[in-house]
């Protein structure tokens, strides 16, 4: 197996860390002690013979071959922020746990911030939190952004409540497309 990441992490909790309901350090688990009885390699993927049955890949020690009788390539996924224009300059991804760390630490600056500054609509433009995308993530995320602002808020004592909301934006007809009609409708409420 190879990876650029020692560390893993269940993608299900990363809303829960971003709404402080979760230790960083509680959701992340080092793929080692996961699959114990596997050889596991850092590095990076240079190249697949086939013919030969050899990666070919870089690591710590330099270059290695692997030779190999099967081969699955289980590619991670990366947020795509150029789908959407405007999205690489004003979005934050999460997909790992240091993103759901820096999304905490920009909903505090954002109440910080509100607390500071008297004009009404910066108030409320500071205060609307916007979360792309209806499916589980989504879903979560943007339940977790709105417990967080909401329960943070009482420490940022000029920051009123009716200040902040959240909004979620998706493209299909229903939240939670994955699931039975009525459970989405139901996250919908």
């Amino acid at each position: 197996e190879l990876s650029e990441h020692p560390l893993r992490v269940g993608l299900s909790m990363l809303a829960e860390v971003v709404g402080a309901a979760v230790f960083p350090e509680h959701v992340i688990a080092p793929i080692r002690e996961m699959v114990p009885a596997t050889r596991f390699i850092m590095g990076r993927l240079e190249q697949v013979d086939s013919a030969s049955q050899i990666l070919v890949c870089s690591t710590l020690a330099g270059p290695l071959e692997i030779a190999f009788d099967h081969l699955v390539l289980a590619f991670g996924q990366r947020a795509n922020l150029k789908i959407i224009p405007g999205l690489a300059e004003h979005a934050l991804p999460l997909k790992l746990v240091g993103d759901a760390m820096h999304i905490r630490n920009r909903l505090l600056q954002r109440l910080a911030h509100i607390e500071l500054i008297s004009d009404e609509s910066q108030r409320r433009a500071l205060g609307h939190f916007i979360v792309i995308g209806g499916g589980f993530s989504g879903v979560e995320a943007a339940g977790a952004v709105a417990d967080f602002v909401h329960s943070a808020h009482r420490h940022y004592r000029r920051v009123k409540a009716d200040e902040l909301r959240v909004t979620l934006l998706h493209d299909l007809d229903r939240l939670l497309p994955e699931l039975p009609a009525r459970l989405g409708e139901a996250a919908a409420h």
